[in-house]
């Protein structure tokens, strides 16, 4: 996955140094919520997946490699990893999963004695040309709780969003079992107990 990530992402070919691709093996999956600061807006989701194998430490954080992202944002503008800009501030650029502050951000690599270290993490920002006329753009950023979206003349929204980890399918699978055989065993005990009463 991070091969074909860094087709979209266009970063530097160095970040092959950083991790090997991902096998697709310990995805986690997120959901991202925004709230406008437009009452009349609606609220709007995205989903993401990150690798759970290819984690960094940045500033006493632990991020995660996003490798899947798909926003709807309030005003109905999709994004997509394809959409990210490269800002060109570090050797290589990821995006990441910042599960203390629920954001997903940007991590910078750079080279130190050889080797890409992590660096600092910033807002990460996206890029939407509209195909039928080449003077109308659109961008959008998210920040560490923030995110803003801009139109050619000013047109615009801001608001807050969060990004969380969600439970896979087989874990949910695995508690309501859990439940249902703890439900059933406490009322064949409870049974078992009135009638040798």
């Amino acid at each position: 996955m991070l091969i074909k990530n860094l087709a979209y992402l266009t970063i530097s070919s160095s970040l092959f140094i950083i991790a090997s691709p991902a096998n697709g093996t310990n995805l986690g999956l997120g959901q991202i919520e925004f709230t406008s600061n437009n009452s009349a807006l609606p609220v709007s989701f995205g989903t993401f997946e990150f690798d759970k194998d290819s984690s960094f430490n940045v500033d006493e954080e632990v991020v995660f490699e996003v490798t899947n992202l798909q926003i709807t944002t309030p005003l109905g503008s999709n994004y997509t990893l394809n959409n990210l800009i490269d800002l060109g501030s570090g050797d290589a650029e990821l995006p990441v999963f910042v599960p203390s502050t629920n954001s997903i951000l940007g991590l910078n690599f750079y080279f130190e004695e050889g080797d890409l270290q992590p660096g600092n993490l910033f807002v990460i920002y996206f890029f939407n040309p509209d195909i039928q006329e080449a003077i109308f753009t659109e961008g959008f950023n998210l920040d560490s709780s923030s995110y803003s979206e801009a139109f050619l003349f000013d047109v615009g929204d801001r608001g807050t969003y969060i990004a969380r980890e969600v439970p896979e399918p087989l874990t949910i699978l695995g508690v309501g079992t859990a439940i249902a055989f703890g439900t059933t065993f406490k009322r064949k005990l409870k049974k078992s107990k009135s009638t040798s009463v």
